[in-house]
């Protein structure tokens, strides 16, 4: 499992490419057909719905990018984390779920630096 250190904006859209994504022996999986969840807590304890925001494949917002290859790209949107008033650190995770197996593929923490110009 890999551990993220992201930083990004407040209030930027952004792509994150993902992956590889590698087993426990460290060969890369094919995420083909998987289906998977990009997730940013205030908590960790923190409910799904109460959650800064959630990414999916269903809804178009992680793309599968070259499966066979184990790499994805998850889309922010400016909105995903504009009503943070301030420098705030989530909590994320990125799950897949392929043949009824949910897996962790990854988790950490995403800093969203607080901007300064806020008239754009």
């Amino acid at each position: 499992m890999a551990d993220l250190a992201l930083e990004v904006n407040r209030g930027d859209a952004v792509s994150l490419n993902v992956g590889p994504v590698l087993d426990a022996a460290g060969a890369v999986v094919n995420i083909t057909g998987y289906e998977l969840w990009f997730t940013g807590k205030l908590a960790v304890s923190d409910l799904d719905a109460a959650a800064v925001f959630q990414k999916t494949t269903t809804a178009g917002s992680i793309v599968i990018t070259n499966g066979p290859a184990g790499l994805a790209r998850v889309d922010l949107a400016a909105a995903d984390t504009s009503a943070l008033t301030s420098s705030t650190l989530l909590y994320v995770d990125l799950q897949a779920k392929a043949s009824g197996k949910v897996v962790t593929l990854a988790r950490g923490r995403l800093l969203v630096v607080a901007d300064v110009t806020r008239a754009a």
